[in-house]
C-alpha cells in the first residue's frame, strides 16, 4: 500500500513537471526566448532599494535632530550622542 502511494506521488510529480515544461515551450513559441538578465522580481527589488534609501535618509535626519537636542543637556564640552559621520 505504501509503495503504491509513493508510486502515485512520483507519477503526479512527473505529470506536473511535464505540464510545466509544455507550458514553458508554449510560451517560448509564442513570445520567443525571454531574456534572463532581468529577473521577474527586478521591479520589486528596485522598490525595496528605494524604500531602504528613503528610510536611511529619514533615520539620518531624525538622528541629527536628536543629536542637537541631546547636546543641549550635555555637560560642558561633551555630548551625549555622537554623529553618524
Amino acid at each position: 500500500m505504501l509503495e503504491r502511494h509513493h508510486l502515485l506521488e512520483a507519477q503526479e510529480r512527473h505529470r506536473q513537471m511535464l505540464a510545466e515544461a509544455l507550458q514553458s515551450a508554449r510560451l517560448r513559441a509564442a513570445y520567443g526566448e525571454l531574456p534572463r538578465s532581468r529577473p521577474v522580481y527586478a521591479p520589486l527589488l528596485a522598490r525595496l532599494g528605494a524604500l531602504l534609501v528613503s528610510s536611511g535618509a529619514a533615520l539620518r535626519a531624525r538622528y541629527s535632530e536628536g543629536v542637537a537636542f541631546a547636546d543641549e543637556g550635555a555637560p560642558e564640552g561633551g555630548t551625549f550622542a555622537r554623529p553618524l559621520h
